[in-house]
């Protein structure tokens, strides 16, 4: 009677420490913001086929001068990778479009791509690209503020320790008593 009453008591604060772990754990959910970061990564997936086709579509064009800009453009894509942009995992894809984007500021490339007008379907890219990251920024830090789990982690030490101690006590009883 005496070791039931002192296994209850025991239970009593197993529960009373099982509570309080319960609150110190941050309830953060990333399921929004991991849809922010799909969506806007299918946005900046469709910007880039759009200015892709556009480009493809200067190639077939019978105009000399226009198809060879088309095709600087169109084996810069090929030749680096950049052809199959989604394909590449999320990281990659980044910053395959911010190396594309240094490589249309400058030379030959920026004036192909502004002889076929597509300065603006590339900009589209880019604030695609940017809105990408502001998401995948704002999910970053959020996993950052979750991990912030000190306090859970002395809860749960403390909670082991508990639970250690009704295991100890369960094990003396049935060494004492035989039975279950």
């Amino acid at each position: 009677g005496v070791h039931n009453a002192k296994l209850k008591g025991m239970l009593v604060g197993l529960s009373l420490a099982m509570t309080e772990l319960d609150g110190a754990i941050p309830k953060i959910s990333l399921k929004g913001e991991t849809r922010s970061v799909r969506e806007n990564d299918d946005h900046r997936d469709g910007e880039f086929l759009t200015f892709r086709t556009f480009i493809e579509a200067f190639t077939h064009s019978r105009n000399l001068t226009i198809r060879e800009q088309a095709m600087l453009i169109y084996d810069t894509l090929k030749s680096n990778g950049y052809y199959t942009l989604n394909s590449l995992p999320l990281k990659e894809e980044s910053t395959a479009i911010r190396t594309l984007d240094e490589l249309f500021k400058v030379g030959r490339l920026a004036d192909a791509l502004t002889a076929l007008n597509g300065k603006t379907l590339w900009q589209n890219v880019v604030v695609a690209q940017e809105e990408f990251d502001g998401a995948k920024t704002n999910r970053s830090e959020l996993e950052v503020a979750e991990d912030a789990g000190d306090a859970a982690f002395l809860v749960a030490k403390r909670a082991k320790a508990k639970c250690a101690e009704v295991f100890e006590m369960v094990e003396a009883l049935y060494m004492v008593e035989g039975k279950a």
